[in-house]
């Protein structure tokens, strides 16, 4: 069964605690850390905050805006960086973008869990060469509510 992008981003709203592990293209893992990613809908205009290590000395926040398009997809992106995501399913997402300055090309993989367990799943590319993985693990927070930024 497939849902709308908007019945699958509804799903997905709210607050998520997580870990990054970076592994190398053959799968050696090259960090770990904590994340909180925020999830947002409005209208049509989709809001997601993701900060990486919060509450740190080396915090790093990337607000991207999002709009849900005619067609059915979500188009996404933050200066520097645009991309498109589908719906494959009622549990799984796929998004591909890419950075401008350095072109490197980002596919992820979205899949929900359970209603409050998620996986993504980054692929790293530089034209057809894979530079890295990202598996990141996420929970939803009771009650968790995302930061209004616009």
């Amino acid at each position: 069964m497939t849902v709308s992008m908007r019945e699958y981003l509804e799903r997905s709203l709210g607050v998520w605690d997580g870990t990054y592990t970076h592994l190398s293209p053959t799968g050696e893992v090259i960090e770990t850390f904590d994340s909180r990613q925020e999830l947002r809908l409005d209208g049509p205009l989709w809001y997601e905050r993701l900060v990486h290590r919060p509450g740190t000395a080396q915090e790093r926040i990337s607000d991207f805006r999002g709009r849900l398009a005619d067609d059915g997809t979500l188009d996404l992106g933050m200066v520097g960086f645009t991309g498109t995501a589908t719906v494959l399913d009622d549990r799984a997402l796929f998004f591909t973008g890419h950075w401008q300055e350095t072109g490197v090309r980002v596919d992820e993989l979205v899949t929900m869990v359970t209603s409050d367990e998620k996986l993504r799943l980054w692929q790293r590319f530089e034209g057809d060469t894979l530079i890295g993985i990202s598996v990141i693990r996420e929970t939803r927070q009771a009650g968790g509510v995302p930061a209004d930024w616009r």
